[in-house]
């Protein structure tokens, strides 16, 4: 249908032309863009670099730890050997490992005086090392039994605090408190199960597990935090100081928000002892406390004994010491209310009648809702309002209710104090001092009573949450304390 015609033959190697005009174009281009750009010495990169390899990148920090290690355990010899203390290394940490069962009595974060030999023999160790750059890290580990006591409620609270005691250890024995940090870790790393696979208790795992770690390290790249720590305190050349005569002293029972839970302490508290109770108001909470007297020994009797009575070790003992007597806050005045009557003459004949039958001077006061309230004079002693009022109530055939007079806060405010233990001796007030400042890294003082005793006190502090964790400290020592909440009254 088509005439046939003769196909025009392509040359084999015509595409290469085509491929050379491309080079040649690209190549053309390459020259411009060379000839109008600028280059510098500070232009030149490397491709490799933008590969460079972690490790490169890392810096390598060199410790001397292989020596200090060498060092320890030729100083330490025969503490390792009698497998008191562990010394291993942890990567570039070295560990100085030691049996919590050694240095604690069971739930306690006191260090037992019986440690204090190795103790000693550690720090020397450690202070005669040719390297002293190092920090370390004082750590406390427990098993997985659980505790719950008054003064720590999990094993969290008791591993930090021993490992926070051992730092004022170390830092009381000259080791720079820059260099020391505590931590507690509970039973969150243990060295072995305190189980096996059915769920039984391992005791020889557990007491392994029982243990307080120091970890030599270096830390370059962050300043260790500073753990505060109380100054030791030096009692051998103290001056002994004396009670001020100006002071009075009371006994607290609590502090209440209501008039009528206070009344109502004060008044048990009144029918089952002897003594004679106030109540106080610094504009926020009721104070129920002793009738104040100017003897401490005194009144270091009556906490005893309301103490024993009641169950109650941590009752305040009230100290004011004010400049000016002036500012002392004054009890709260009792009255006794003896009847309502909605007409004055009513209320004039009961006042009449108490009058001539029992020989009570009263007031009426005309309240706001129109009643007429009969009620007796005010008084400050508790006692006496109480005695009366069971009286008239047997006479009278009636309850009467007791309330307040005018109430005119006082405002106070207090520090807070502990007062370790009393002694008759001096010197063994300075011994337990000494110990304690040791052991505990405490401050205490010493001031002696009217009656010759001698009282070793605590620093004093504001904080209320910190004198109770030291009050409860102090009460679970191995020395059998029985320690006295001081409270520092200062007008408010």
């Amino acid at each position: 249908m088509y005439p046939e015609q003769d196909l025009e033959e392509v040359e084999e190697d015509s595409w290469q032309i085509s491929y050379l005009d491309i080079i040649t174009i690209l190549l053309g281009f390459l020259i411009i863009l060379l000839s109008i750009s600028h280059f510098s010495d500070r232009d030149v990169f490397s491709v490799s670099g933008l590969f460079k390899s972690d490790a490169e990148e890392a810096e390598y920090i060199s410790t001397p730890i292989n020596k200090i290690e060498r060092q320890l355990e030729i100083a330490l010899l025969d503490e390792v050997g009698d497998n008191k203390i562990e010394i291993e290394r942890d990567l570039n940490d070295l560990l100085i490992r030691l049996k919590s069962d050694e240095l604690y009595l069971s739930g306690s974060a006191t260090i037992n005086s019986e440690s204090l030999g190795l103790l000693n023999e550690i720090v020397e160790a450690i202070q005669n090392n040719a390297y002293t750059d190092f920090n370390i890290e004082v750590e406390g580990h427990t098993d997985d039994v659980p505790i719950h006591s008054p003064a720590y409620d999990s094993n969290w609270e008791l591993s930090t605090a021993r490992a926070t005691n051992l730092v004022k250890y170390l830092s009381g024995m000259g080791i720079s408190k820059e260099r020391l940090k505590a931590s507690g870790y509970a039973d969150s790393r243990p060295l072995v199960p305190n189980v096996d696979a059915a769920g039984n208790p391992i005791p020889e795992n557990r007491a392994k597990n029982r243990r307080v770690t120091l970890r030599l390290f270096y830390d370059t790249s962050e300043a260790l935090a500073n753990n505060e720590s109380e100054t030791s305190t030096n009692t051998d050349n103290e001056t002994i100081a004396t009670i001020d005569t100006n002071c009075r002293f009371s006994v607290q029972l609590g502090g209440f928000e209501s008039f009528s839970n206070a009344l109502n302490r004060a008044k048990v508290a009144t029918r089952n002892s002897d003594l004679d109770f106030n109540i106080t108001y610094n504009g926020r909470l009721f104070s129920v406390r002793t009738a104040p007297n100017n003897n401490l020994p005194a009144t270091l009797s009556h906490h005893s004994a309301l103490s024993n009575r009641s169950g109650a070790s941590n009752l305040g003992l009230i100290h004011q010491c004010y400049n000016n007597s002036a500012n002392r806050p004054e009890p709260v005045e009792f009255q006794i209310q003896l009847g309502a009557f909605g007409s004055q003459q009513n209320a004039g004949s009961l006042a009449s009648s108490l009058q001539e039958r029992f020989n009570i001077t009263t007031d009426i006061i005309n309240t706001s809702s129109g009643l007429y309230r009969v009620v007796s004079k005010p008084g400050s002693s508790l006692k006496e309002t109480l005695e009366q009022a069971d009286v008239l109530s047997e006479e009278l055939g009636s309850k009467n209710f007791i309330g307040f007079a005018d109430l005119n806060s006082s405002p106070y405010q207090f520090e807070f104090q502990v007062q370790l233990a009393l002694f008759d001796d001096e010197t063994d007030a300075k011994d337990l001092a000494k110990k304690i400042s040791t052991l505990m890294a405490i401050s205490t003082s010493i001031k002696q009573l009217e009656n010759g005793d001698f009282a070793l006190t605590s620093y004093k502090t504001g904080n209320w949450d910190h004198i109770q964790q030291l009050y409860s400290d102090l009460s679970y020592t191995s020395y059998d304390l029985k320690p006295v909440l001081y409270l520092l009254e200062l007008p408010g």
